[in-house]
């Protein structure tokens, strides 16, 4: 997904709306990634993302609020989940460029 970016040995990937984790995962696992940051709205979800991957960091939280300190991260994922956002998009853009 995103192995055609050019991203630095030690990138932080955050995930928005990862639910189970699928892409999250795959992402540090697979290439250059140091670390990925999941959020998801749904516990449960995160919950089972949880049991699948020591090199992602697992947050309950919304997409337009995240908790995480600004420009931490090389990448922000949105995969399946900006339908969710439409309704809030310039909120959400504001947020995730912040990141």
């Amino acid at each position: 997904m995103l192995l055609n970016l050019s991203l630095p040995a030690d990138a932080i990937i955050i995930d928005v709306g990862c639910g189970k984790g699928q892409n999250a995962t795959s992402t540090s696992s697979s290439g250059p990634i140091d670390f990925t940051v999941g959020v998801d709205l749904e516990l449960t979800s995160l919950q089972v993302a949880s049991q699948s991957s020591n090199r992602t960091s697992w947050v309950c939280a919304d997409g337009t609020s995240l908790p995480l300190r600004d420009a931490v991260a090389a990448a922000v994922v949105l995969r399946a989940v900006l339908h969710h956002m439409l309704d809030r998009s310039e909120e959400h853009t504001s947020e995730l460029q912040s990141h």
